[in-house]
Formats: C-alpha cells, sequence, structure tokens
C-alpha cells in the first residue's frame, strides 16, 4: 500500500508479479481520475479516487488520507496475513496498530529516504511518527546499501534492513527495438546513439551532457525517453542549438513502463548522471532503475562515482564512472567508449551477465520471499 499511484512505481510493480505467484495480493493506493486502472493478473486494487473536485491544500490532504486510512482499514479487516507499506504515511500507518488482525506481519519498505525538509504537514507527522515507531515493523526493506546504514541509524533499528535493489525483472529475451525505427524515419539509421531514460530535469546533469555533444563523434546521437518541465526542454534544445548539434538530440515522451526497455534497445551508451544534492540522490547506487534496466538489455553505461557505484558498477566493469562531471569531462568520457566499440560492448555483454545471474528483481526479492514462506510456517 502507498499513497501514490503504484503503476509509477517499478519495484512495487515487480513485487506484485512475484508475490502474485504465491498469495492473493491486494494494492491499495491512490488513483487520479486522469489516469488508467492498473491490470495485473491475479490481483485485486483498490484505489482511492482524487478527483477534480479534492479540496485545496491542507484541508484536502487531509480529507486524502481519511479516505486512504478508511481504504486500508476496509482490506485489512477482509484478513491479511502480510501488509507492505511503501512510503512513511503508509507505513506510519501500518504501524499505527494491528487493525484487529492477528498475527499480521508489517514490512515498511522504503522507496526513499524520509526528508522532512522536503514533505508536506501530514507526511512531516508521518516522518515523525517513524521515527520513534519504525521499530515495530516485522522487517525493514531499502533499496540501496548506504540507505541501509543510514535508515538504521537514525532509526535506532535493532538490526539492519534488508537491501533489494530496484532491479528490473529477469529479462530473458531482448525486446524488439522500438528506438531504432525511430530513427530510421528520421534519416539518423546508422548513428551510434548514446540515451537517456526516466525524469527530465536538471537533477540529471542532462545540460552538461547536452554541451558536451561537441566532443562527440559526429554520427553519434542523444535521445531523451521521458518526461519534464517544458521550460527545462526549451533549455536542452537551446544549448544544442548553441553549439549546432540540435539535429541530433531527440525527444521521445514518456511511454508506458512496460514499453520502456524497447525504447533503450539498440543504444549504445546509456547515461546515468545523478546530481548528488539531496540523499537520495547521493545514495542511489541500488536504487537508480535506469541503471539497471541498462544493464539488464546489456547496454554500457556512463554513471557518476557516488558512495556505492564502484561496488556493483566500477569494479564489475558493467559501466564507467565518473569522480569529476562537466561538460568536457562527460563528452571526452563519450567519446572515448564510442570509439571502442569492443570495449563497450564487453560492457555491455558483462552487465546483461550480471543482470541474469544476480541484478534481476526475482533475486534481489528472494530473501523477503523467504521470510513471508517462514512467517506463513511458523502460522500454520
Amino acid at each position: 500500500m502507498q499513497r501514490a499511484d503504484v503503476d509509477r512505481y517499478p519495484p512495487v510493480l515487480h513485487q506484485i508479479r512475484v508475490l502474485s505467484e504465491h498469495a492473493r495480493v491486494t494494492v491499495v493506493d491512490r488513483q487520479p481520475e486522469h489516469r488508467q486502472p492498473l491490470e495485473v493478473d491475479a490481483v485485486n486494487v483498490r484505489r482511492v479516487r482524487v478527483g477534480r473536485r479534492r479540496a485545496p491544500g491542507p484541508i484536502g490532504n487531509l480529507m486524502e488520507q481519511i479516505a486512504f486510512s478508511r481504504a486500508i482499514d476496509r482490506e485489512l479487516d477482509a484478513s491479511s496475513n502480510v501488509v507492505i507499506g511503501y512510503d512513511p504515511d503508509a507505513a506510519a500507518m501500518l504501524l499505527r496498530t494491528t487493525h484487529g488482525v492477528p498475527f499480521l506481519k508489517r514490512i515498511v519498505h522504503l522507496h526513499e529516504l524520509p526528508d522532512l525538509s522536503n514533505a508536506g504537514r501530514i507526511t512531516r507527522r508521518s516522518i515523525r511518527y517513524l521515527l520513534e515507531h519504525l521499530r515495530r515493523a516485522d522487517l525493514v526493506v531499502v533499496p540501496d546499501t548506504e540507505r541501509a546504514r543510514i535508515v538504521a541509524d537514525a532509526y535506532s533499528l535493532d538490526r539492519m534492513p534488508l537491501v533489494v535493489m530496484n532491479c528490473p525483472m529477469t529479462v530473458t529475451r531482448i525486446p524488439e527495438s522500438r528506438l531504432l525505427p525511430l530513427l530510421r524515419d528520421r534519416g539518423l539509421a546508422d548513428a551510434r546513439i548514446v540515451h537517456h531514460q526516466g525524469s527530465v530535469g536538471p537533477d540529471h546533469y542532462l545540460d552538461q551532457v547536452v554541451l558536451s555533444m561537441r566532443h562527440w563523434p559526429a554520427d553519434a546521437v542523444f535521445v531523451i525517453v521521458g518526461s519534464g518541465p517544458n521550460e527545462f526542454r526549451a533549455r536542452l534544445i537551446s544549448l544544442a542549438e548553441s553549439i549546432e548539434v540540435q539535429r541530433r538530440l531527440l525527444f521521445v515522451e514518456r511511454v508506458p513502463y512496460d514499453q520502456v526497455l524497447s525504447y533503450a534497445v539498440g543504444a549504445t551508451l546509456g547515461i546515468t548522471l545523478l546530481e548528488p544534492t539531496i540523499d537520495n540522490q547521493r545514495y542511489c547506487a541500488g536504487a537508480s532503475n535506469k541503471r539497471f534496466e541498462y544493464a539488464a538489455l546489456g547496454i554500457a553505461q556512463l554513471a557518476n562515482d557516488d558512495p556505492g557505484m564502484e561496488q556493483i558498477f566500477g569494479a564489475t566493469g558493467i559501466g564507467a564512472l565518473l569522480s569529476k562531471i562537466d561538460a568536457d569531462t562527460i563528452g571526452e568520457a563519450v567519446a572515448r567508449l564510442l570509439c571502442a566499440p569492443a570495449m563497450t560492448a564487453a560492457m555491455g555483454e558483462k552487465a546483461r551477465l550480471a543482470h541474469l545471474r544476480a541484478n534481476n528483481y526475482e533475486t534481489q526479492f528472494a530473501p523477503v520471499l523467504r521470510i513471508i514462506e517462514s512467517w506463513e510456517t511458523n502460522r500454520a
């Protein structure tokens, strides 16, 4: 359960699919009117509607929180053995009571490090509650080793949270590319493709990547798949025009998650730089979906050398890491990788093998599944 709609959170979708193979699963989340209902086989979905008539400001937030809480109560009363809360608001609701359900096991799986500085009034109250009561959870899960240390210390946990990295489900077969036909239609069939997918904003050094294109081979294009503020997109176009590479900068709007991988297939290099302005971006080695998605497809990537990145990506040879990030450094690194196809291909092959062996969600989530199964055995 979480207050945001789960179809924007790939790790939740992966968990739903894994868990639905073993038990009856119910999802409780928020469903704005303009989005389509979540459709997953063998799963019940209870979506708290947030319509256009929602009251503004704190009153609207409170009404939404009450509706969400009631939806959770109804589902728990219907008999639940294990409940997972994915954000501070859902986790706080979950830990406040056992809801009269005997032997209920409560898992708190935090997508992000709770951040009081960037939270609304209700969420701030939830975070403060967690500071005192997160120890009541039967299991705490986070996606990154450094975050596990931070959470264990900040919340005075008796044991370290379990780390489940945000890898995709096992990609047994590389999907057919939707990206390459787009480039063919634009007369760029033979281009070498540098790729970014996900959020399009200033936190990803995209302005510096565009400026770095002056160092790239002349046949290299930069494809950005995802959505973001129109003014930021206009800024990127303006920067591309200033160095006369605008024809080689291409945008693809946000695509459904089940198509994301197909819009990356065919890329030579993925760009996964993330500006470490806050802890959730600094400690992101295991939490970045896109980094593991590129690896699953056998695509080499260029990332920044933040905590944990050397262990997962650098030392394993599945990514090139930068400690200094500016347009010149990025450009030189991209040019070096594009001009060494054998090295880049080997990097991609190692990444693909690491995905099949360990960096897939089934393997990452297996320890949690074993714990849940042990609870069910003890209950029986």
